[in-house]
């Protein structure tokens, strides 16, 4: 288990069958920013463009970004082969540069009042609404430390045209109809890190992790040959789209 005061767990099953599940809705009150450190220099967060990860669906409404896939949000850090070249860099990286980008929504729990392990499967479901066909969903979980780094933990992406699963050819793909409402879920595999008192939960969603996930051009075009693009603009339902986390025993 990553996180200060982490280390070694032992389970009788993976995933623990008696882990409690936690659901932090997306909220979007602006987050409290006392205390933040942003970017080079600990400049202090002046309480624009953050949002809240809430125990209670107790917002309502909508929040839009816009994506365009000729410049897509960077990978930074994660579980990537080293290739300086293209800018991959293994592991926890720091995430703060995600704050100087508009093409995403950054969401941050308040400061914990005690210690908290998660352990198990990690997912965001999100009830969403787009202009084009198609799109990706990107997920990125960090540890928000009170010293300044903000260090990612998992990640995970969802095409939204497979949306209702995968499968042979095009059976299972759903191209969207721009302006409906639909959910969607991001499977974020599995994480073991322990928030330490004090620290914050973040959640990054954007449309874009690249290049460790292709971009997609947003025209419900073939995902291999499609070689035009659009600039896409998601909006996600607040209280109704939210972060799922496995806690430990």
């Amino acid at each position: 288990m990553t996180g200060e005061g982490g280390g070694w767990r032992t389970l009788g099953s993976w995933p623990s069958p008696d882990g409690p599940c936690l659901r932090l809705h997306l909220s979007g009150a602006a987050t409290d920013g006392r205390g933040l450190q942003l970017g080079t220099g600990a400049v202090p967060y002046r309480g624009n463009g953050i949002y809240t990860l809430s125990d209670v669906a107790d917002q309502d409404g909508w929040l839009s970004y816009d994506y365009d896939p000729a410049s897509p949000v960077p990978t930074m850090g994660g579980s990537v082969w080293p290739f300086p070249a293209a800018g991959l860099h293994p592991g926890p990286q720091d995430q703060r540069p995600l704050v100087g980008r508009s093409d995403g929504l950054l969401f941050l729990s308040p400061p914990l009042e005690r210690d908290m392990e998660v352990l198990g499967p990690v997912g965001v479901h999100l009830v969403a609404a787009l202009n084009t066909p198609d799109t990706d969903f990107a997920a990125r979980l960090f540890d928000v430390t009170p010293e300044g780094p903000w260090r990612l933990i998992q990640d995970g992406i969802q095409r939204a045209r497979f949306r209702c699963g995968w499968g042979t050819g095009t059976r299972n793909e759903r191209l969207l109809e721009p302006g409906q409402p639909f959910t969607l879920d991001i499977d974020m595999w599995a994480a073991g890190h322990r928030f330490a008192r004090g620290h914050r939960i973040g959640l990054h969603i954007s449309s874009s992790n690249f290049p460790k996930y292709a971009r997609n051009l947003n025209t419900g075009g073939h995902p291999l040959w499609e070689d035009a693009f659009r600039e896409a603009s998601p909006r996600i339902r607040m209280g109704a789209s939210h972060l799922r986390l496995t806690l430990a025993e």
